[in-house]
């Protein structure tokens, strides 16, 4: 066989116990022991009392996790007799449509202090009628509704027209009712907006997203799953955006090709780039890529036509600033790659996801991970290839 292109040897004496990455396992603070708890307790908990926003999302987030959150536990995270400034709740599955009318009923007034709501996994109980509530939140800034696929485009479209105006965030989800008449009232009503997210929208034609490109302050935007989503139209929504523009998201987006990821050029306080699933794109677009100055996560998650030229250009260009990146599935991955990460983002590189590629070998990795000192998470699902990486370096430090 031919020789490793970076011969290998570990840094560390592999014979001796790894001791545990971080030290010592830290105490659990007084607050998570309160808060395990009361989750523990929640049917026997009458209220929560004067709490801070960011501790409910905390025990919201408890309840969520061991599926306690229910339509009986919603209303201490909104007391009919207490303002109420955030509601966020991760997952939403369990609450009844009439429940949660009915604990936001109090909190959607002139006089409302409701500025953010956040709802996950909530397409059950994000009814038109819960929509037509929010109309009444004044002061709303904050929108995120994951999952609402019982929302319809009529209600989406009155509570844009009442509230749009003063929205700088709006999430929508996996909501198939959706159609470029919502888009337009998107594009019409909400010119203040800083973050768009417009996901698993499989439905949307690419041209009902022209109206979006009257968005001039956005910095934040996800059209993940909108897998209609053309070259024309990305370059005409990233026009009016390019000098503001921080995060782009465009992960399963199928239609892309070179031309559409070319406008990202313009784009150049980018920080955040997911370009995963763009299975048409070639070395050129990651020449493009390779050009934004500010690059600090980028995804080229089954980009399948991309070769190690495109890493090592990345890899050149991106140095001392690209912390997380993902190569998941890029089947002509080779040491050629490796070695230039490790060559050139020793210095910041944190996350690294090479995931099904199997063309690299244990002492390219050794090599990164011995040379990648801020290195906290390789990601290896299916490399099946991989042998004594594991024995040698998953626990350093």
């Amino acid at each position: 066989p031919e020789p490793p292109l970076v011969p290998w040897v570990p840094s560390r004496d592999v014979s001796r116990e790894r001791r545990p990455r971080g030290g010592v396992e830290a105490v659990p603070s007084l607050q998570s022991l309160a808060i395990d708890l009361l989750v523990e307790h929640i049917d026997a908990v009458a209220a929560f009392g004067v709490l801070t926003p960011a501790i409910q999302h905390d025990i919201a987030t408890a309840l969520c996790k061991v599926r306690k959150l229910t339509s009986s536990s919603l209303a201490l995270f909104a007391p009919a007799d207490a303002p109420l400034t955030e509601l966020i709740i991760p997952d939403c599955h369990a609450i009844e449509p009439d429940d949660l009318a009915a604990a936001l009923a109090p909190h959607v007034d002139h006089h409302s202090r409701l500025a953010v709501v956040h709802l996950g996994f909530c397409g059950r109980c994000v009814t038109p009628h819960v929509a037509s509530l929010l109309e009444h939140a004044a002061a709303l800034h904050s929108l995120h509704l994951d999952g609402c696929y019982r929302l319809s485009d009529d209600a989406l479209v009155s509570l844009l027209r009442a509230r749009g105006g003063g929205l700088n965030t709006l999430f929508l989800s996996a909501n198939s009712q959706l159609t470029a008449t919502a888009v337009q009232a998107i594009g019409e009503h909400c010119l203040q907006l800083r973050r768009l997210a417009l996901e698993n929208l499989a439905q949307l034609p690419s041209a009902a997203l022209l109206p979006l490109r009257g968005l001039l302050h956005l910095e934040r935007l996800s059209l993940r799953g909108v897998c209609m989503l053309t070259d024309e139209v990305l370059v005409e929504l990233l026009g009016g955006c390019s000098g503001t523009l921080t995060h782009l998201c465009v992960e399963d987006c199928c239609l892309l090709t070179d031309a559409g990821v070319a406008a990202v050029r313009s784009c150049g306080s980018l920080r955040d780039l997911d370009l995963g699933g763009a299975e048409l794109i070639t070395d050129a677009a990651a020449e493009v890529v390779a050009s934004l100055p500010a690059l600090e996560r980028l995804s080229l998650r089954q980009c399948v036509q991309l070769s190690d030229a495109a890493i090592v250009c990345v890899a050149e260009s991106c140095k001392g600033s690209l912390r997380d990146l993902s190569l998941n599935k890029l089947p002509a991955l080779s040491e050629l790659s490796i070695k230039a990460l490790a060559d050139h983002c020793a210095s910041s590189l944190a996350e690294l996801d090479i995931s099904w590629c199997r063309g690299v070998s244990d002492e390219a990795l050794g090599h990164l991970v011995d040379t990648c000192g801020e290195l906290r998470k390789l990601t290896l699902w299916g490399c099946t290839q991989v042998a004594s990486v594991p024995r040698h370096f998953l626990d350093t430090s």
